[in-house]
């Protein structure tokens, strides 16, 4: 027994090298607690990789109405003011295509990328990766050979 003026031992810890890592459990009940204790359980790793998967995709969808809202409100005022959409617009209307908002629907995305040239949509925006205005007015004016590819798509009236 060690004297009574000795400074404390620390516990000695062994860790088993085989011994698996001890993960929390993922709450997806959708409380305001729940999601606190999850970003701090993912944001240190005390979730396992499936379950900071699922995390990651929860969160995204749970911003998707907000995200979506954001992206068609941006899509308007960039159609309207923003120069470098305006040009890129006037020069494909110029092959005689009518781009209209229509013609940048905002979807959901499960790729990793902010928009592109879709034949089915148009010039697609990826509302749940875009994160900012600037961000989406790059998107939208990304590359004269994507406008005129969706211009020319637009004269053959393939969609």
């Amino acid at each position: 027994m060690p004297a009574p003026d000795a400074p404390p031992q620390a516990e000695q810890h062994s860790q088993d090298p085989n011994a698996k890592p001890q993960y929390k459990q993922l709450d997806l009940s959708g409380t305001w607690l729940s999601r606190q204790i999850n970003v701090l359980n993912f944001g240190t790793g005390r979730l396992s990789a499936e379950d900071g998967e699922r995390f990651l995709q929860w969160e995204e969808i749970r911003r998707w109405g907000t995200s979506f809202k954001q992206c068609e409100k941006r899509r308007q005022y960039l159609l309207k003011y923003s120069p470098i959409v305006r040009f890129m617009t006037e020069k494909v209307d110029g092959l005689g295509a009518n781009i209209t908002a229509k013609h940048f629907p905002c979807n959901f995305c499960v790729d990793m990328k902010a928009g592109g040239f879709n034949p089915d949509y148009g010039m697609e925006l990826c509302a749940n990766k875009l994160s900012s205005q600037s961000h989406q007015e790059q998107v939208m004016a990304h590359g004269n050979h994507k406008s005129l590819i969706g211009g020319l798509h637009c004269t053959a009236h393939m969609y």
